[in-house]
């Protein structure tokens, strides 16, 4: 449903703007097929942009000719050396109109037989259903559960072996409140929306569209994935009461704050048109210095609302059990404290700044503080049992081509449980098989190990 809206508005504003373009050639040509043609040459030029681009690159090797500088006028000049050509040019254009709209036609009903065969001939779901394994427990005890993800938070061996940093003090810190650490824990993959749509429905996904490359469709589908995943859906069968302080969609709970790099079903079917392409290369060179800041202070608007959520609901009084998802960006680049909780000035928000490897560590020690100071709020005022699951989604990956991929999934796993029973958790234990070992442990589940695995996914 949420598609075919986007359909239908884009639907709509394309068919406005080639109308509004149509009539506007109409009183240049006083000529209906010689306006539509102009217009359907402009309209084209936005649609396939982006492909021709792609596909210059590859022919061309980016070389000069590939580059937006020379390829925006060259299509400038060539749609007003077409729009002087059909003004001077005594055709009628009815067989160039005629074969346009037979061509076009063929093209609608290709694409259409595409998708009706994508769909008789799908692969099967893409994580596994676990409905039938997963058993409602009327006799055991439901502690509320609080599952924080810090993102981006890098493992002991990444930090040692790349930071040349020692973060056993956070990790004392934690067995001092009672945490077991699972060490040389890993994610699965080294994307976000990857790594929580597997975490969430405790699988691998399959059937991806480009099992190696992040992309529109398959960041789409795992959202979908998030939105109706296994462990909600079994918690809720289960009398708790889910609160969702993230930004996803899940189940009935939308998503407290927008993520701008995540795509979205208008994006998937934009992301190739010459208009979306000049905002996302030349958009900054439009925008205020104040809006651009706004942007860059995305995550942290975020964090403090997550953080400030996430206590409210520590406070509030449920007769259910609580499920608490809460998805903190730090300490994930941009960096906007150093450890003693200086402001980073937003000029150095930069993509660059990135991968500063001293500002990530600045900013960890920072997060540090942050997590142990929710974590104490959470533990001396929920009043019950509860259990605290602090993750992260992934390792430190901005890191040049050279650097070995397995530091790209070394995570921070850290659980604590009312009755303190980590039988269930094992050194090397990855993200896919969190939830499985906590159903199994406080729900008496028995569901199955899966083979511990990574997949690298490039940008």
């Amino acid at each position: 449903p949420a598609l075919a809206k986007d359909v239908f508005i884009l639907l709509l504003i394309y068919t406005g703007a080639a109308m509004l373009i149509a009539i506007l050639f109409w009183f240049v040509y006083r000529d209906s097929t010689k306006a539509a043609l102009v217009t359907f040459f402009i309209m084209a030029c936005n649609f396939f942009f982006g492909s021709t681009h792609e596909f210059l690159k590859k022919i061309f090797d980016h070389s000069f000719t590939t580059r937006l500088s020379f390829i925006i006028p060259t299509m400038m000049i060539l749609i007003l050396a077409f729009i002087i050509y059909v003004k001077k040019s005594k055709h009628d254009f009815l067989r160039t109109t005629r074969y346009l709209n037979i061509l076009l036609l063929l093209l609608v009903l290709l694409d259409g037989g595409k998708i009706v065969s994508k769909f008789i001939n799908s692969k099967g779901p893409a994580v596994s259903d676990l409905s039938q394994s997963l058993k409602i427990c009327d006799t055991c005890t439901t502690p509320d559960i609080y599952f924080i993800i810090t993102d981006e938070y890098a493992g002991k061996t990444e930090l040692k072996e790349l930071f040349s940093f020692d973060n056993s003090a956070f990790e004392n810190e934690l067995h001092a409140r009672g945490f077991h650490i699972i060490n040389n824990s890993t994610s699965n993959y080294n994307a976000t929306v990857y790594s929580l749509a597997s975490m969430l429905n405790m699988d691998y996904i399959k059937n991806m569209d480009k099992p190696s490359v992040v992309n529109h469709r398959d960041m789409l589908m795992c959202q979908g994935l998030i939105k109706t995943n296994s462990l909600v859906s079994f918690l809720q069968k289960n009398g708790y009461s889910f609160y969702n302080n993230s930004f996803f969609d899940i189940a009935d709970k939308k998503k407290v704050f927008h993520n701008i790099f995540f795509s979205t079903n208008r994006s998937l079917l934009t992301h190739q048109t010459f208009i979306n392409r000049f905002i996302y290369h030349f958009g900054t060179r439009f925008t205020s210095d104040e809006k651009i800041a706004t942007i860059k202070m995305n995550s942290l608007y975020s964090d403090i609302t997550i953080d400030s959520l996430t206590r409210i609901t520590v406070l509030q009084k449920d007769a259910k059990a609580k499920f608490v998802y809460s998805h903190l960006k730090m300490p994930h680049h941009p960096y906007f404290f150093d450890s003693l909780g200086n402001k980073t000035s937003v000029q150095q928000l930069t993509d660059s700044f990135a991968m500063n490897r001293k500002a990530y560590i600045s900013y960890l020690k920072f997060a540090n503080k942050k997590l142990l100071s929710l974590i104490d709020f959470i533990q001396k005022n929920t009043g019950k049992p509860t259990a605290v699951i602090l993750m992260s989604d992934h390792g430190f990956r901005q890191l040049s081509g050279d650097v070995d991929r397995k530091y790209h999934f070394m995570n921070l796993n850290a659980v604590f449980l009312p009755d303190s029973n980590y039988s269930g958790f094992y050194d090397g234990m990855s993200n896919v098989n969190q939830f499985s070992v906590t159903l199994n442990t406080l729900f008496g589940q028995k569901l199955p190990m899966l083979k511990d695995s990574t997949s690298f996914l490039t940008e």
